[in-house]
């Protein structure tokens, strides 16, 4: 019934190292480091799978697995590096909109509007201020100087619309 030949294969029982098969069953010769004993079977084993027992497990199984297990590790990493990309970047977009003016804004604002009169006229603020204290050349005098600035409504990441003021005045304005 089986094409494996007479002689000892792994015990299939696992009480000892090697069990003698004599071509169509078990007997109850055994082998337990390398002492030989008897061990009588009282019910029916299966024939070996082959002259040397069963296939060691494969070790290719488990390098398959590892190699899996870390491209799903690395997958949920970078879609969550992802998630935070995209949150982070539609927060930035968020705040450039609430300090954002259309061309038709900028353009509407007059020089010599004091700066609450353009931050009035605009309706929102600014999205970054500075002051500057300046030296004249002419006449050696000091004066502070400000400005401010608006992200631009229809342009890129950075581009702004910039107000500048001298004593509360509107002296200059461009677009950077």
């Amino acid at each position: 019934m089986t094409d494996v030949p007479p002689g000892w294969h792994r015990d299939p029982t696992g009480r000892y190292e090697q069990r003698y098969w004599d071509g169509a069953s078990w007997t109850g010769t055994v082998t337990k480091a390398g002492d030989a004993g008897d061990d009588p079977l009282d019910h029916v084993l299966p024939p070996p799978l082959s002259p040397w027992g069963p296939p060691p497990p494969s070790r290719w199984r488990w390098f398959f697995f590892g190699v899996l297990s870390a491209l799903v590790l690395m997958g949920g990493c970078a879609g969550i590096v992802a998630l935070a990309v995209r949150d982070a970047k539609e927060a930035l977009d968020a705040e450039q909109r609430r300090h954002a003016i259309s061309e038709a804004q900028f353009d509407a604002v007059q020089l010599g509007a004091s700066e609450a009169g353009v931050r009035e006229q605009l309706g929102r603020e600014p999205q970054n201020t500075q002051e500057f204290a300046q030296q004249d050349v002419l006449d050696e005098q000091a004066f502070e100087r400000s400005c401010i600035y608006y992200n631009q409504q229809s342009g890129s990441f950075g581009d702004a619309f910039q107000f500048c003021f001298r004593d509360g005045v509107l002296i200059s304005k461009g677009s950077l």
